[in-house]
């Protein structure tokens, strides 16, 4: 066993800590992109509500079809 490691066979703690830095840095930024998704989203969304029907119909959607466009699930035919 060499100066580096504890009783348990672990790194030290400065280079742990800099894998747990890592990992949280990693974790956080993943946070931030999924939030930054969901947020435009929901903008588009939003955006979707405000058409018209006339704009909807141009478009070739109806209000019934939100729900598939939210989930993903639309398809034209």
């Amino acid at each position: 066993m060499n100066a580096s490691t504890t009783t348990y066979g672990h790194a030290g703690t400065a280079a742990h800590s800099g894998g747990l830095f890592a990992l949280i840095s990693a974790k956080v930024q993943n946070a931030r992109a999924r939030w930054a998704e969901k947020r435009a989203h929901d903008r588009d969304m939003a955006d979707l509500y405000r058409f018209s029907d006339r704009e909807l119909w141009d478009i070739g959607i109806s209000r019934s079809d939100f729900m598939a466009v939210d989930n993903g699930t639309f398809r034209r035919d």
